[in-house]
C-alpha cells in the first residue's frame, strides 16, 4: 500500500513539475521572438524536449495577422488569449480594441 501511494505522489510532482516547465517554456518562447537573448538562451537549454504552441513561426503569423487586420482581438481569436506574450506592450497598446 505505501509503495503505491509513493507512485502516486510521485506521479502528481512529476506531473506538476513538467507542466510548470511547460508554461515557462512558452514564456521564453515568446520572449525570445521578442528578442530577449537571455531568453533565447533559457530557451535553448531548458525546452528542447518540451513541445511549444508559441513558436518563433507561431509568434510571426499571428504579428503579421496583426498588422495586415489591426485587430487584437481578432488575432486572440486565432491564436488563444496567451498569443499576447509575442508581442510587446506598444503593439498591444496600438492595435487594443
Amino acid at each position: 500500500m505505501s509503495k503505491v501511494l509513493l507512485i502516486i505522489v510521485i506521479t502528481l510532482l512529476y506531473s506538476c513539475t513538467s507542466e510548470e516547465m511547460k508554461l515557462n517554456c512558452e514564456d521564453l518562447s515568446q520572449g525570445c521572438f521578442r528578442g530577449y537573448p537571455r531568453m533565447c538562451n533559457a530557451l535553448e537549454k531548458k525546452c528542447k524536449t518540451t513541445k511549444i504552441r508559441y513558436t518563433k513561426d507561431v509568434c510571426q503569423n499571428a504579428f503579421n495577422k496583426l498588422l495586415l487586420t489591426g485587430s487584437l482581438k481578432y488575432v486572440k481569436s486565432l491564436y488563444g488569449i496567451k498569443v499576447e506574450g509575442c508581442f510587446n506592450k506598444d503593439d498591444i497598446k496600438k492595435f487594443q480594441n
